[in-house]
């Protein structure tokens, strides 16, 4: 019940057998108005890295220095309170479950391993992708471009090997091939439907 040596004796002592405890609240006399300032506080004490967080005991000398009168088990006392109040506290999060184009993405990282200049080496990868834009869908279908070209030059103008050696002449050869597929696709735009 939390009743002090006190008050029992004084009920113990009592020539009226019934004696009754009113008081229900705990008062606060000592902390009374400076319990929003240690609350202020301690906010702000949280706030701060954890190496400048000041004790129990120096905020306790704060507030002395702003008038407080109390004991320090007071402080102690209403801080684990409020400590133990803001932990129960959980932060309000609102996932969504469908996006509008270019509001999510996804982003991860892996390691891939290259080989540059003739030395194999492990780097890392960042990968970005958007959720439902419509630059992912333009950038598929420029992909699909690139791709039906090199398909074309296979198929319909049979360059599946290159006639000439090594990357300049590759390189050469590939220019050619897809100048005379521009220029086929400039003769057909320009063509009257």
């Amino acid at each position: 019940m939390h009743v002090s040596r006190k008050t029992v004796r004084k009920a113990i002592e009592a020539e009226e057998p019934v004696f009754t405890y009113t008081r229900v609240a705990e008062p606060k006399p000592k902390l009374g108005g400076h319990a929003a300032v240690l609350e202020q506080l301690l906010a702000e004490n949280e706030r701060k890295p954890r190496r400048e967080r000041l004790t129990l005991i120096r905020l306790y000398e704060v507030l002395r220095g702003l008038g407080f009168e109390g004991g320090y088990d007071a402080v102690r006392r209403h801080a684990r309170r409020w400590q133990r109040e803001e932990a129960g506290r959980t932060a309000i999060a609102f996932v969504p479950l469908s996006f509008d184009p270019g509001e999510a993405y996804q982003f991860d990282w892996s390691h891939e391993v290259i080989v540059m200049a003739g030395v194999t080496t492990t780097v890392k990868v960042a990968h970005v992708r958007l959720a439902d834009t419509d630059a992912y869908v333009h950038a598929r279908r420029r992909r699909q471009r690139i791709e039906r070209v090199f398909g074309h030059l296979k198929r319909n103008l049979g360059l599946r090997t290159l006639k000439l050696r090594g990357l300049v002449g590759a390189a050469e050869g590939f220019n050619m091939a897809a100048a005379a597929y521009n220029l086929q696709l400039l003769a057909r735009q320009a063509a009257p439907a």
